[in-house]
Formats: C-alpha cells, structure tokens, sequence
C-alpha cells in the first residue's frame, strides 16, 4: 500500500470521528437546555399561586349537596312504585337492619292454619329459621322449647325452610316440642330476611321492631341473657 493511500485513509477516519464527536456534543448541548428548562418550570415561583384545577372543579360540584325541594316527592314516588311491584308479585327487597319493623309474612302451621308474624304483636319474638337435616339446629331445639315454656312474655316462632310437611311433623312429634312451627314451603321468607345458613335467629321487639339476628346456634343462657337485655333498655 503506498502512502498516498494511507494518508487518505487516515484523513477519513479522522473526518468521520470529528462528526461523531459535534453530534453528540450537540446532543449535549440540546438536552441541557431541555433539563434546564424543565427545572424553571418546576421550580417557577409563579407556579405557587395558581390555582389547583382540581380544588376548582370540587368546589363547583359543592352545590350538588344541597337539598333538592323534590327528594320528598321522588321518595314518595318510589313508593308508590314499590306498592305497585308489590301487587303485581313482582319481588321488593325488605330493609333488614335493626330499628325497622320486621317484614310481615303469612303462611302455614303444621296444624294447618295461616298463622302470620304480627299475630304475636304485644311480645317478644325469637323468629328462628332452621331445617330437620341441620345439626346445630337439632341442638338448639331444647333450648327454644324450654325457653317458649318459660317465658310468658317471648314466643318462639320456628320457620322450617323448604321441607315437606310429613318430615317437619315427624321431626317435632319425636322431639316433643310445643312452640309455633310453621312452613316456609319455597323459601321466600328465608330470602327476605336474607338467611344463609341454619339455624339464624332474629330478634323481635313487642311492636314488630327488629332488634339484631343470631346466626348459628344458640344456648339458653344465651337467649335468656339476650331477652333481659332487650327488657332492660325499654
């Protein structure tokens, strides 16, 4: 290779790392600018005297809080609808929380009569629901037998759920029991006093209001601590 050659080769490399060498200088350079900029910007001291969007918009919506002249006359409209569902059979969720009156409902004895839970109105009322096949309900009887017997002022009224009739007899003859049983044949009590599981027992004050539900079983002791209590806070 002569040295004109070499001479060449030498003057490229040297023009081609030249490029590099201010591109990325000029690089540099742009992306301080950049990093500086975007410093002022945070660090802009006018910045703190602006208002928060934000706080802006919320105190806009501040007014949707205020009463609506027209929330008594939805109320009773959804009312009047729900009274309306009702007659139709249509289906209406029951509020179900202690302080409002326990859902009122009518169905069958195991003697045959339509027995409904404001007949026991003027006494307390332990509304238990419970199955033949359920082991902890098959301790508890005892329990709510001696109870109902013992207590002149608290009826235990016992809602079988979804049994046949024959079984629920059988099952209360060979126990010997004598408190209310009636047939809650499809289940729809069961569902309106949102019951998941066996046995659960409500609580019922002497005017129909709900005072707290039980869900498992419960020992005398229990109950007669639970009765007291409710008399104590009239």
């Amino acid at each position: 290779m002569n040295n004109q050659k070499i001479i060449l080769i030498v003057l490229a490399l040297l023009l081609v790392g030249g490029g590099v060498w201010f591109v990325a200088r000029d690089n540099e350079e742009v992306g301080s600018g950049l990093e500086e900029e975007a410093n002022e910007e945070v660090l802009d001291p006018e910045d703190e005297n602006k208002e928060d969007p934000v706080d802006e918009e919320l105190g806009e919506d501040e007014s949707v809080a205020e009463e609506d002249p027209n929330d008594d006359q939805t109320s009773g409209e959804n009312n009047d609808r729900d009274d309306q569902r009702a007659e139709e059979g249509e289906e209406v969720e029951a509020d179900i929380k202690a302080g409002s009156p326990a859902p009122d409902f009518t169905v069958e004895s195991l003697d045959g009569q339509a027995v409904s839970l404001s007949d026991y109105m003027g006494k307390i009322v332990l509304l238990n629901f419970w199955a033949t096949w359920c082991t902890f309900c098959d301790q508890e009887m005892p329990d709510l037998d001696k109870l109902d017997k013992e207590f002149e002022d608290v009826e235990v009224l016992a809602v079988d759920v979804m049994e046949e009739k024959a079984i629920v007899e059988d099952y209360i003859e060979e126990g010997g029991y004598e408190f209310d049983v009636v047939l809650d044949i499809e289940g729809e009590i069961a569902r309106t006093y949102l019951v998941s599981g066996y046995p659960t027992s409500y609580f019922i004050e002497e005017d129909g209001t709900l005072i707290g539900r039980v869900v498992g079983p419960l020992e005398y002791d229990m109950m007669v601590d639970i009765i007291e209590q409710i008399k104590a806070e009239r």
